[in-house]
């Protein structure tokens, strides 16, 4: 028969394991971010989180990315660099971006 420490330590193992999945989980869900740049402006380069600066064109783009809180960093053709910080809920699947909405400084946080 399995003693009070015994159930207690297994118990205490149980909840490590849910905390560590529930972790992995927020931190490791993937979403989809949609840049719109269909009516903006050429000649724009962008970035999310970092990575290598890519150009944009005046279309839609989708990039997936892991995570709730993110950065994204648009360079003009005169090497200014615009930088806006958002964030995507847990049960979002998706996130439209307006990058002239962007450009003018009222995107949402």
């Amino acid at each position: 028969m399995a003693t009070k420490n015994t159930i207690r330590n297994w118990g205490l193992v149980a909840i490590i394991f849910i905390a560590i999945i529930y972790v992995l989980m927020i931190t490791g869900k993937e979403h989809s971010i949609i840049l719109d740049n269909k009516n903006g402006v050429s000649g724009l380069r962008y970035s999310i989180d970092g990575e290598n600066y890519q150009e944009m064109g005046t279309k839609k783009i989708q990039r997936y990315v892991q995570g709730g809180s993110h950065t994204i960093y648009l360079k003009k053709t005169n090497g200014e660099v615009i930088e806006q910080d958002f964030s995507i809920q847990f049960r979002e699947e998706e996130v439209e971006i307006s990058i002239p909405d962007m450009l003018l400084g009222i995107m949402k946080k």
